[in-house]
């Protein structure tokens, strides 16, 4: 059970894929901490057939081919080393190849299902394999994939985001943040990703700007306001905050959380709820702690992804996401071992803003 997305257009190619992996509840009582809450009895009910049991990147680079995949981990590990055993033979990855290392086994077509790009001299594709998937095509963002469990959440997803006749590749890569940080949102608060048994944290996957890969770090700050008449009357932050980043093969998400009112920050650090998620390659041994000469980075990244929950009285509520690629208007500072997080006025202007203008303050819809 996963959740697997992409689309490509003539300016970007984009690959997103969670990290959880589900088994049958009878084969383990292992509770699985996760970076947007302390443990899974928070959110999943106790008769659900199906636990989390993991979390490992779904999303691989080889060559001139980047996939993610939705199914069973071990046929998406065998499927993986075929592929790079192909790579390293030919150098090159073809469609037909590709094609046909996937249709050799009964299994991959049974199991899997891949959502992938292949990037050729000039130009990027999409490009899919196995059942199970649902594709669509906008004008606007080209031709679109899902797989997996969360199919119908990010189809959802998709289809809310507003046509755009924009060629800015960077704003096609910011659709993929904001899905990524709207999702884990949701997490924290209902568990609602979990109950269809994926989530647990994303990785972001992009062929665009001569620059093909994956997307080496991401801050989530998460905000939540409350409004009345067009007036904002109370923000605040979410008790936690998301950095992403690399380090060697292993993906990295620390969690930061409140340790007093106002915006003074602390990882988390006690072992019942560890700040530091370690989540190693399909191919990697488990991780038993901290690799040799790790250490913590700024919180600043590029991006820099505020989402914003909006709470408009009896309209309901909304959420909006600020995505930027520098830390101009909102980033963290840190003087004698306390960090602040900073919002100037243009950020604070724009909630204002999206508050008294949007469309939503109208009709609630």
């Amino acid at each position: 059970m996963t959740a697997i997305l992409g689309f490509s257009n003539r300016h970007a190619s984009i690959l997103t894929s969670d990290l959880l992996i589900s088994s049958k509840k009878i084969d383990t009582d292992r509770i699985l901490h996760l970076p947007s809450m302390n443990s899974l009895k928070q959110r999943v009910p106790d008769n659900f057939e199906l636990i989390a049991k993991d979390l490992v990147q779904k999303l691989y680079v080889v060559g001139n081919f980047m996939f993610c995949w939705a199914g069973t981990k071990i046929y998406a590990k065998a499927y993986l080393n075929e592929v790079r055993t192909e790579f390293a033979k030919s150098r090159s990855l073809s469609l037909k190849k590709l094609r046909s290392i996937f249709e050799s086994d009964p299994d991959y077509t049974t199991h899997l299902a891949i959502i992938g790009i292949i990037r050729g001299d000039s130009s990027s594709h999409l490009v899919t394999f196995g059942e199970n998937l649902s594709k669509h095509h906008r004008t606007d963002l080209g031709k679109i994939a899902f797989g997996g469990s969360g199919t119908k959440n990010l189809a959802k997803f998709i289809n809310n985001i507003p046509g755009t006749e924009k060629a800015d590749p960077m704003q096609y890569l910011s659709y993929a943040f904001t899905a990524s940080g709207f999702l884990q949102q949701q997490e924290s608060i209902t568990g609602a990703t979990l109950s269809d048994y994926y989530g647990g944290g994303y990785e972001i996957g992009s062929s665009l700007k001569g620059k093909f890969g994956k997307n080496a770090e991401a801050t989530y700050i998460f905000w939540e306001i409350t409004c009345t008449d067009r007036k904002i009357t109370t923000t605040y932050l979410m008790p936690h905050v998301l950095k992403y980043f690399y380090f060697r093969d292993i993906l990295v998400i620390l969690r930061f959380r409140f340790n007093a009112p106002g915006l003074e920050f602390q990882p988390i650090s006690d072992g019942e709820t560890s700040g530091i998620f370690l989540i190693p390659e399909l191919q990697s041994p488990p991780l038993t702690g901290l690799p040799e000469n790790f250490s913590l980075p700024s919180l600043n990244s590029s991006p820099m992804c505020n989402v914003i929950r909006i709470h408009y009285g009896n309209k309901g509520t909304k959420v909006a996401p600020i995505i930027q690629f520098n830390y101009d208007d909102v980033y963290f500072q840190e003087i004698d071992q306390t960090l602040t997080l900073h919002a100037n006025s243009k950020f604070l202007n724009y909630l204002r803003d999206l508050i008294v203008n949007h469309p939503w303050a109208n009709n609630g819809s």
